[in-house]
Formats: C-alpha cells, structure tokens, sequence
C-alpha cells in the first residue's frame, strides 16, 4: 500500500501546488497540511476535499496503486466493439473466400 502523504506530496509538486496555497483553500492550518504529507493514512474525507481543491482525482491516483486492474466502463465497451469488429472480419475472409 503506498504511503498516501508521500503520493499527497508527489501530486502537489507535479501540479506546483504549495502549502501555503492548500492550506488556505483547505481551509486549514498549515501544520494541518504537514500532517497530511506525514501520515501514512489519509481519511476519504481528506482525499475528497484535496481532490476538489486541487481538481485532481486523487482516489484515481490513489487506485493506480493497486494490483487489481478493474477496467472502466469505456474500457469495457471498446473491447465489445473490439469483439464484434473482429467477428465482422472473420466473416468477412470467409465471404471473400467463397468467391
């Protein structure tokens, strides 16, 4: 499980989003958001919050992490046309072969 203040740290470095600036739109104090890069743990509450003020997704970061790889909705629709477009030429050779 990755350290969620080192992956809070990692993203607001990547979106130059400093301290000062989060605590501010967190509407906490700044030992709060140091709290938060320190911890191991962050409440969902917490990531929700970040996520709004920071307009990252931040469970998304968090789920790239995980070893389960549950596809998405699109994922799962474009392997269908996938399927279906794969039948399509099969039967498409076997038309063409028949002449």
């Amino acid at each position: 499980m990755p350290h969620n203040g080192q992956l809070l740290q990692r993203i607001m470095t990547e979106k130059r989003f400093t301290r000062i600036p989060l605590a501010n739109a967190f509407n906490k104090q700044l030992v709060a958001i140091f709290r938060l890069i320190e911890n191991h743990n962050i409440k969902s509450q917490d990531w929700w919050q970040l996520s709004s003020v920071m307009k990252v997704n931040m469970f998304q970061e968090l789920a790239k992490f995980h070893l389960v790889q549950v596809p998405t909705q699109k994922e799962i629709v474009l392997q269908q046309l996938i399927d279906e477009l794969h039948i399509e030429l099969r039967v498409c050779k076997e038309l063409l072969k028949g002449k």
